[in-house]
């Protein structure tokens, strides 16, 4: 089911990310009075998700690198809640592209909005809890640091991986079987699934 592999990438991006230790979308709203036709749901949702996947992955190549030539904690530490506060805003976006998609227009289709957007909204809030939680790490010496940015990370994991088992859920809680040809011909989406 392609719309579950679409939620196991973003599951899967979600996770790198934590294991790292640390939108976009169409602005074409055409729907019917039921909802959002599927091809264009189908688009804006992987639009939305593709640009924040590779805003994350980029974002975290950057500071990468970045953590390389820095030579203290303190400065470590600005930069790490500097990509999360960028993490944070690129997900705001995403969640809000993702909203902005509307119902799909078929069966259950406004559960199975609301169910993407609760759990899209849970990861939302991690980076949040996240990036307030970095800012709070010890800089005083490098092993306070080191483990304050090692509790980071699992606390980014730990939320994540129960968003990401939400998102999951979808799969076995719905028939999205009048989505899934609209999923598996928007270029978006087959990105997306590529890139897990």
């Amino acid at each position: 089911m392609l719309l579950s592999r679409i939620v196991l990438a973003s599951s899967v991006v979600l996770l790198a990310l934590a294991a790292a230790g640390c939108g976009g979308g169409s602005n074409d709203s055409s729907s019917s009075s039921s909802g959002t036709d599927a091809k264009t749901w189908a688009k804006d949702v992987c639009g939305a998700l593709d640009t924040w996947s590779n805003d994350v992955k980029s974002g975290s190549k950057d500071l990468g690198e970045s953590l390389r030539d820095t030579s203290s904690p303190k400065d470590a530490k600005d930069k790490v809640v500097a990509y999360l506060e960028d993490v944070q805003d690129s997900t705001k976006t995403m969640v809000d592209d993702v909203k902005g998609a509307g119902t799909p227009a078929i069966e259950k289709g406004q559960a199975i909005q609301d169910d993407l957007e609760n759990g899209l909204e849970e990861a939302r809030n991690s980076f949040d809890q996240a990036v307030e939680s970095a800012k709070k790490i010890d800089t005083s010496n490098l092993r306070a640091f080191t483990t304050g940015l090692s509790n980071l990370s699992q606390q980014i994991q730990s939320q994540l991986s129960q968003a990401s088992g939400d998102l999951k859920g979808l799969e076995n809680k719905y028939d999205v079987g009048e989505l899934n040809d609209a999923l598996q011909n928007e270029p978006s989406c087959k990105s997306i699934v590529s890139s897990s």
